[in-house]
């Protein structure tokens, strides 16, 4: 197998490529940098087709080769009997047909060379011609008229160092599609007389993989290397040579050259399985970011909470990697290792220069504190019990990774990131206020029906949690108004059985009723509230108890408004305890016709507290019984024993048999 010598990665976007190898590193040569572009899949392309020359030349030469690759013999690495070059690139769309007639040169080893003014196009026939060929130049790939173009200085029997130009028409190339080309040039020695040998070179030319073309190359009676016929002092040119007016216009992604002794029979299997793990060698410089999933901390905290921006180095190259901050939040502050940050900040990711790790995910630490005067403020939830959105502006902050060479030119960076800060709203205590005493001036002339009004609950929680209202008195009933009781939930807690309260009452004549409401909707539940006294010249409380917050006398977390955010993930709100307010409303002993009670103080004669005038009435009414029930038990007896009534009214007297005494009864 042949041993990479060097290997430039262009879909790392690496200009000057900070990757030592055999051809050193690659500087523009121009200073315009905007004159190449970059695109992470397909890799460098010149954004500026008017430019004559090469775009990029690398630092050292074809003589520092043993110097830059260590894993290689020094000698072999020079000496070699093969040589390869493996490129991956893409053709840029078709223009017109006089465009296309153009040569556009990607790749030279060697100087400048001069354009041919027509080829042989036979299939893939070699021209022996010198005048296809620079003195100065080795290698040269270009593409014309959609197909492969390649010149290259070989050896014969009669001169060390002669032009080749092969044109492979018989392929044709697609455009906008990442193809791998390699070539590879090889020699063999045979022994032919006991004093004679013969080297014999070959070409061989590789597209994705499959060989598109083969040839003996002529055999030489000298035992010149490939090394011995290029020149240690050639370069290595991108996008063009000197000599061309029209750099390539489609795109590179990966150059590499290899050096080995194999035998040419093993260059078919070798090479396949380059371009089949070619997908790893040319993956692109891929900055991979994305929000942390879940970064919250309670409303009015003071503590801060750790935010960790994460990447991966996928690169094979070394480079540097910053988290380049955008925005900054509206509620609080960000801080990094060396204090507060400001928009336009960079933060470097700890990676070592030559370090490259592709499998532990970098990290940098940040740190978000709520400002102490937004202590008011929450995003979480968004929405409250009545389902309207309560407008809260999201807390964030955004950045973008970048990717920067040794000398501080940006590379790459990745899609804006935005991080969402949840800022959780933690429950409060309520308050409750209302009228001390019924004013007496509230009843009804000669009336025993008294309206409430007065009752302040105050919650400082936008409505989001629902509470449980309990109200109740002694001697009276209460009453809801008509157009407020459908606010009061009494059925969904009735039948609670995990706890000690339930629901209870109707809102219409109860003495005590337990609810669950909105707290807006509890001030018109309870206002205009009626009370009615049972009985005259009695005195009453009212109390009104309000539990806000989840557990023990308040709502389970089941009972609780369901909420999700922007993400669709369950929220609520933060309910460290049951939180309890009471108020109380005496009410004092009044006058009233009982007579007018009567008609309206019953809810069936069991379980009620009953008035003078009604225990009255009933007395009567089972004396009256008895004494029916009486006479009906003795009437009959009375005319079993033979008295008469007569028609008139006068009654016989009569006498009875056992001498007892007279009896008279009278209808």
């Amino acid at each position: 197998m042949l041993v990479a010598l060097s290997r430039l990665l262009l879909t790392s976007c690496l200009v000057p490529i900070h990757d030592e190898n055999a051809w050193g590193t690659l500087l523009p040569v121009y200073d315009n940098q905007q004159q190449l572009a970059c695109d992470p899949i397909q890799g460098l392309r010149v954004a500026k087709g008017d430019t004559a020359g090469p775009m990029l030349q690398s630092t050292k030469t074809l003589g520092n080769w043993s110097k830059a690759a260590p894993d290689v013999d020094a000698a072999s690495a020079i000496t070699s009997s093969n040589i390869a070059m493996e490129v991956w690139m893409t053709l840029p769309p078709a223009k017109d047909d006089s465009a296309d007639d153009e040569q556009e040169t990607i790749l030279t080893i060697g100087g400048p060379a001069v354009s041919p003014s027509t080829y042989h196009d036979q299939g893939g026939n070699i021209n022996d011609d010198d005048d296809y060929c620079n003195p100065n130049t080795d290698v040269e790939l270009s593409i014309y008229q959609r197909h492969l173009l390649l010149r290259f200085r070989s050896s014969n029997e009669n001169s060390p160092s002669t032009c080749s130009t092969l044109y492979v028409s018989s392929v044709d190339l697609e455009p906008r599609q990442l193809t791998q080309f390699v070539v590879v040039w090889s020699s063999s020695s045979e022994s032919t007389t006991a004093n004679n040998n013969s080297q014999q070179l070959y070409l061989s030319i590789y597209m994705n993989g499959a060989a598109i073309y083969e040839h003996v190359l002529v055999n030489a009676a000298s035992a010149a290397t490939w090394a011995e016929i290029w020149k240690p002092s050639s370069v290595l040119w991108l996008f063009g040579n000197p000599m061309h007016q029209q750099p390539f216009r489609g795109s590179l992604a990966q150059v590499t050259m290899y050096s080995g002794n194999d035998s040419n029979q093993q260059h078919s299997a070798w090479v396949n399985e380059l371009y089949q793990t070619g997908v790893v060698r040319t993956d692109p410089l891929v900055l991979q970011a994305a929000p942390a999933r879940v970064v919250a901390l309670d409303q009015g905290s003071v503590e801060p909470v750790e935010i960790a921006i994460a990447t991966r180095n996928v690169s094979q190259s070394w480079f540097r990697i910053s988290a380049e901050l955008l925005t900054v939040p509206m509620h609080g502050t960000l801080q990094g290792p060396q204090g507060l940050l400001a928009v336009g900040d960079t933060l470097a990711f700890p990676i070592s220069e030559g370090a490259v790790n592709s499998t532990d995910a970098l990290q940098l630490q940040l740190k978000y504190t709520l400002d102490s005067l937004a202590v008011d403020y929450f995003n979480t939830p968004n929405t409250e019990a009545y389902g309207n959105n309560l407008q809260m502006a999201p807390e964030s902050f955004s950045y973008r990774l970048v990717a920067h060479d040794a000398v501080g030119r940006e590379l790459a960076i990745s899609p804006t990131v935005r991080q969402f800060i949840s800022i959780v709203h933690v429950n409060h205590k309520p308050a409750l206020i209302g009228p001390t005493a019924v004013d007496a001036g509230s009843y009804k002339s000669n009336s025993n029906t008294a309206i409430i009004t007065g009752i302040l609950l105050h919650d400082n929680d936008y409505n989001i949690d629902r509470v449980r209202v309990d109200v109740w008195a002694d001697a009276g009933y209460l009453t809801l108004a008509a157009n407020t009781v459908e606010l009061a939930d009494f059925d969904s807690c009735r039948g609670r059985t995990y706890s000690p309260w339930q629901c209870m009452g109707d809102g219409l004549r109860n003495r005590n009723m337990t609810f669950i409401a909105i707290p807006n909707d509890v001030n018109a539940i309870l206002n205009h509230m009626t009370y009615e006294a049972m009985t005259t010249d009695t005195a009453d409380e009212i109390v009104i108890r309000v539990s806000d917050g989840e557990g023990e006398a308040c709502l389970s977390a089941d009972e609780q408004m369901k909420y999700t955010d922007e993400f669709g993930r369950p929220v609520t709100s933060r309910r460290r305890e049951c939180f309890q307010v009471e108020w109380r409303i005496s009410v004092p002993p009044i006058q009233f016709d009982s007579g007018q009670d009567s008609s309206t103080s019953t809810r069936g004669f069991f379980g009620t507290r009953l008035n003078t005038a009604r225990l009255i009435f009933w007395l009567l009414v089972f004396g009256f019984m008895i004494c029916f029930g009486c006479c009906l038990r003795r009437c009959p007896r009375y005319l079993a024993r033979g008295g008469k009534v007569h028609v008139d009214g006068d009654d016989d007297e009569s006498v009875d048999q056992e001498g007892g005494h007279a009896r008279q009864a009278s209808f």
